[in-house]
This record gives C-alpha cells, sequence and structure tokens, in this order.
C-alpha cells in the first residue's frame, strides 16, 4: 500500500510537481527502485536511452551555472522519472492517472478564478498551466480533453490556444474540432470577463513586441527602464554572447542581467552551448514515434515561449512528454496502446513496430 501511493504520488508530480513538493517523493522511490533491489534480489530497472541523455545533459550544464542545484536536481528527477517507465507499462495506469491529475489541478484552477484574474495553478505561473493542458492534448485528448480545455481557458494563455488552433487545422477530425470549439469558446468568454486587454489588438501587439524584444537582445536602457522596478529578475548587464558551454541551465539571466528570450531554441543554445544539439537530438528521437502533425505543437509554441525550458519544472514536463510517447503509440485515432513484451529477468523493455497493438 505504501508503495502505490508512492507511485501514485511521484506519477502526479511528475506533471504537475516543482522541486518544492518532491522530497517524500523522491524518498520512496529512491527506496523501492534503487536501495531495495540490492536486498530483495529485485532486477533493477534501467534508464531510457532518451531520458538518459536529457539528464546528463543537464547534470553537465548545471556545473558552469550561477546555480548549479537547479539543474542538478532536474537531471536527478529527470532520471527518476526514466527509471519508472515499467511501473506505468506493467501495472499502472498512466492515462487515468494523467487524467485525474489534470481533473485536480482545473478544479484549483477554477478555485483560482475565484481570487484571481487568471489561474496560475501550482507553478505560479498561468502560461506555464496553459501549456501544461496543451503538451499532452495532441497525444491524450480522450482522458485529459475536458480538465485541458479548462486550463487553458482560465490561464488565458493565449500562445498555447493559438498553436491549439493551427494543430485543430492540421488535423481536421472531428472529434478534435469539437474539443477546440469547446475550448475557445470558454477562452474567449472568461477572457473577456477577467483580462479583456489580452483579447484586445494593442495587448497581442504589445505582447509579439516584447517576445521580439527579448529574441534579439536589449540594450541596457531597456532593461534598466523596463525592469528597474523588479531588481531580482536580472543581474548586472552584458551583452549576449554564445559561449562554448553556454551560460549553464537557468543560468541566462544571471549572467547577461536580461529577461529570458521568450523562444526555447534561442534561450536553449544560449544556456546549452555545445550541448545544445544533442539535447534535441534526444527529444526528437524520443518523439519518432509521433506523426509530425502530433509534434507541429510543441515546435510551434517554442518559439514564442520559453517555459517549457527556462524553468526545471517546464524541463521535467517535456520529460513527462518523452515517457508518454514510450507508452504510447498514436496513428489517426487519438490513442492506441503498444503491446511490449517483457523479460522479469532483466527488468528491460522491447519497443518495435513489429509488434501487435492492442
Amino acid at each position: 500500500m505504501i508503495r502505490t501511493i508512492a507511485r501514485g504520488y511521484h506519477a502526479t508530480l511528475m506533471v504537475v510537481g516543482t522541486s518544492r513538493f518532491f522530497l517524500f517523493a523522491d524518498f520512496m522511490f529512491l527506496y523501492d527502485y534503487l536501495i531495495s533491489p540490492f536486498f530483495n534480489n529485485k532486477p533493477r530497472p534501467k534508464l531510457r536511452f532518451e531520458l538518459a541523455v536529457i539528464a546528463g545533459i543537464l547534470a553537465l550544464s548545471a556545473l558552469v551555472s550561477p546555480d548549479p542545484m537547479d539543474g542538478l536536481q532536474t537531471a536527478f528527477r529527470v532520471m527518476l522519472l526514466g527509471t519508472m517507465l515499467p511501473v506505468y507499462v506493467y501495472g499502472f495506469h498512466y492515462k487515468k492517472m494523467l487524467g485525474f491529475t489534470l481533473g485536480l489541478l482545473a478544479i484549483f484552477a477554477i478555485y483560482q478564478t475565484t481570487v484571481m484574474t487568471r489561474s496560475v495553478g501550482i507553478h505560479m505561473n498561468a502560461s506555464m498551466l496553459g501549456q501544461t493542458a496543451l503538451v499532452f492534448m495532441p497525444i491524450y485528448w480522450i482522458e485529459i480533453g475536458l480538465a485541458a480545455a479548462i486550463l487553458l481557458a482560465v490561464s488565458v494563455a493565449r500562445s498555447p490556444l493559438i498553436v491549439l488552433l493551427v494543430f485543430g487545422v492540421m488535423i481536421r477530425q472531428r472529434y478534435y474540432m469539437i474539443l477546440i470549439v469547446f475550448t475557445v469558446a470558454m477562452f474567449i468568454v472568461f477572457g473577456s470577463i477577467s483580462t479583456p486587454e489580452r483579447l484586445g489588438i494593442s495587448g497581442m501587439f504589445s505582447s509579439f513586441e516584447d517576445r521580439s524584444e527579448t529574441i534579439t537582445g536589449l540594450s541596457e536602457s531597456d532593461v534598466t527602464e523596463k525592469y528597474s522596478e523588479n531588481p531580482k529578475l536580472c543581474g548586472e548587464f552584458r551583452e549576449i554572447e554564445y559561449k562554448q558551454f553556454g551560460y549553464g541551465f537557468h543560468g541566462f539571466c544571471e549572467s547577461t542581467g536580461q529577461p529570458r528570450p521568450h523562444n526555447i531554441y534561442v534561450l536553449s543554445f544560449y544556456e546549452l552551448g555545445v550541448l545544445f544539439l544533442p539535447f534535441w537530438a534526444a527529444i526528437f528521437y524520443a518523439a519518432r514515434r509521433l506523426s509530425l502533425v502530433q509534434i507541429l505543437p510543441l515546435l510551434i509554441l517554442g518559439l514564442v515561449t520559453d517555459e517549457l525550458f527556462g524553468r526545471p519544472e517546464g524541463v521535467y514536463l517535456i520529460a513527462s512528454w518523452v515517457i508518454s510517447i514510450q507508452l504510447l503509440r498514436t496513428r489517426k485515432s487519438p490513442v492506441e496502446t503498444l503491446a511490449i513484451p517483457y523479460d522479469y529477468n532483466c527488468a528491460e523493455i522491447y519497443y518495435s513496430s513489429d509488434y501487435e497493438r492492442v
């Protein structure tokens, strides 16, 4: 019973958690999967290649960061997620867990609308809340459809909604279109009541201008003018330049004195340096099981947002997305599971396109 609770707790936090919530789950996981095999003759689960690469790169990048602990903790928990994969495939219902978790988050987000204009979830970031829904929606729309629609609406996160519309136009399947129309309707109604300025042309233009400026870099006078009321946002101003080993994970702001670029690829290029290509190669290697239509929403989202790389919980969410790809394969239908044989003697999962699907 204790192990079941610990797994469920860790699996839930896999989707919505941050480092503030992980102490109990980390302890239980370390005991159950990394310590108890030495005493109970249990086979030790193996870490998936893609997640091992991601965790290794984050750990190496953290060594040159002004604050190494963010990268090291994130790498450690990505590694733990990777070794949890056999649990999800054999005995733990990932889809149900995901739907239940995002359902609870949606209820919490609705409650937040009574005390604030935009819901921010447990990450205290409204855009991150909207992106949490978008990351899984193209794969798990049946399990999380309603919850994702609510999260996008109450967060009033424009970028995830626009990306969802692009996805709907490309997929052109009735069940997705119904979900998207429902999401857009709730978004417009709630946004018009809570933050109408965000839906206006001037508000959208101002946001676009801000994103463009951060991608190309700000001058020292612009940084001083825009962020003088929030001096903790950035360190001492420096011109942005490429370094061989980057600024280190989560080290861009402190190293340059400038706000993070609102672009995942630009931000990771400057923070990872030469590790930029292997990091994204590992993610694309994991995504090879999906169609381009299912990958495209995240690729587009990365052009106008930075949270999925700029925040530790965002990278953790990407790792969760990689795991979801390992568990499910999709074609034209929303969800199709893959039957995978399991060798209990070596605790290794085999993946092949030749296996029958159920």
